[in-house]
């Protein structure tokens, strides 16, 4: 099972940072947990959805992508001009957060979920994870077709991602039947665990 939990913030306390890891042990043994944490910014009394994305534009290259949490540079960190340091974005915690946002019944008219496919239409790849390389690949592939589902997304950047995905799923299976990635972070040499994302990412295909 994999859990993914979107947070709006930063958890700054120390205390409820080490329940949080205590609690990320415990569940490991039965699901493979994600909190992706996302910067907040204070927006202004009564702000209009143009306000919203006019402040979320400030996040710079990465505006619209996610990362995992400020403890947990995945794709590492970028400095800008003015020395900043912050998280880079990737593919897989993108569609995270979108998957997220629609859970919480926000739709493509959102400027959160709008810049969010806009950085997915920026990014768009099957051949890797983008940020990431080959790592977490299939877990990408699952993720993407779940956020784009729930998102009622048929089309990115031109790209029909249904039949796309399907053919790149299909291009990638081994001889007897089964999935896996040469890349073994985050699990992935693990023939059960690929061929589950696969298979659940082809019958996400199938649906029109």
């Amino acid at each position: 099972m994999n859990i993914t939990i979107l947070s709006v913030g930063k958890i700054k306390d120390k205390w409820f940072a080490a329940a949080q890891d205590e609690y990320e042990k415990r569940i490991s043994r039965f699901a493979k947990l994600r909190i992706v944490e996302l910067a907040d910014e204070a927006a202004p009394k009564n702000a209009s959805a143009k306000d919203i994305e006019n402040l979320m534009k400030k996040e710079g290259p990465d505006a619209g992508g996610a990362a995992y949490n400020e403890r947990t540079a995945q794709a590492g960190t970028s400095t800008n001009r003015q020395g900043k340091v912050s998280l880079r974005a990737y593919g897989s915690m993108t569609y995270a957060a979108v998957l997220s946002m629609c859970s919480a019944k926000l739709d493509r008219g959102d400027p959160r979920v709008r810049q969010s496919l806009e950085y997915m239409t920026k990014h768009w790849s099957i051949d890797e994870n983008p940020g990431m390389g080959s790592q977490g690949l299939y877990y990408f592939y699952d993720i993407m077709a779940r956020a784009l589902s729930a998102a009622k997304v048929d089309i990115v950047g031109g790209h029909d991602w249904k039949k796309e995905l399907s053919r790149k799923i299909i291009s990638l299976q081994k001889p007897d039947g089964s999935w896996y990635n040469d890349n073994n972070r985050f699990w992935e040499s693990d023939p059960v665990l690929c061929t589950s994302f696969a298979m659940l990412v082809l019958e996400l295909c199938r649906e029109r």
